[in-house]
């Protein structure tokens, strides 16, 4: 898609994430917090790296061994992608 062709054209990147937010009784704005990335960014296409980070990620998230042995059989068709981390920053938003 659009975000794959953009990475693939250029490796600076930025990611950021934020959490849902809380609201106090009766307020109607936010508090929440908030990271920011700054870092390049580069597409795994060597099949046995491609296959070391899956079963990285599958060991940590899927419930069983045969669970990712399963889920690897459509690892051909994964986009695995590494951000390297240049600089990153965080704020917390208590809003009035």
């Amino acid at each position: 898609g659009h975000k794959l062709d953009a990475v693939r054209r250029h490796e600076k990147v930025s990611f950021c994430v934020l959490n849902e937010g809380e609201q106090e009784a009766g307020d109607w704005w936010y508090h929440f917090t908030s990271v920011i990335v700054f870092g390049r960014i580069r597409e795994i296409a060597e099949p046995a790296e491609k296959d070391r980070c899956l079963r990285l990620i599958g060991s940590k998230y899927f419930p069983s061994a045969e669970y990712l042995e399963d889920e690897m059989r459509s690892a051909p068709n994964a986009v695995i992608l590494d951000l390297q981390i240049d600089h990153m920053t965080g704020k917390k938003v208590r809003e009035k």
